[in-house]
């Protein structure tokens, strides 16, 4: 829900990828079927990062982006930071270096797959 509380975006959590934080806005990337998504939130990272903290699936990974780490498909990346590979999702997304250590056991505790960096 938007900050204003006008604007109100209901997903699954299945279909939310990412959120990225633009100036006073969120940008919430979610995918329709096979169809990706994006919806513009008067809010902040941190308003919707409290929102989701019940689900151990949502990481914030950088400043300005919080992730849902069951859509992870590959991270590449080195002791600079992580750039991930979200399913159905084309742009990249950053994990910041000072977060490398709790994004590895995080994504080690719900993943698929080892970390590669």
């Amino acid at each position: 829900m938007s900050e204003s509380g006008r604007e109100r975006l209901t997903l699954s959590l299945d279909q939310l990828r990412y959120v990225e934080s633009v100036d006073n806005y969120v940008e919430v990337h979610w995918l329709d079927g096979d169809t990706a998504q994006k919806t513009v939130l008067r809010s902040t990272l941190k308003g919707i990062e409290s929102v989701l903290e019940q689900h151990p699936q949502f990481f914030r990974c950088h400043r300005a982006y919080l992730v849902n780490l069951s859509a992870v498909v590959h991270a590449d990346g080195n002791a600079r930071g992580y750039q991930l590979t979200l399913e159905g999702v084309n742009q990249t997304t950053p994990v910041s270096r000072s977060l490398l250590s709790a994004f590895d056991g995080r994504l080690k505790a719900i993943s698929r797959f080892p970390i590669r960096p």
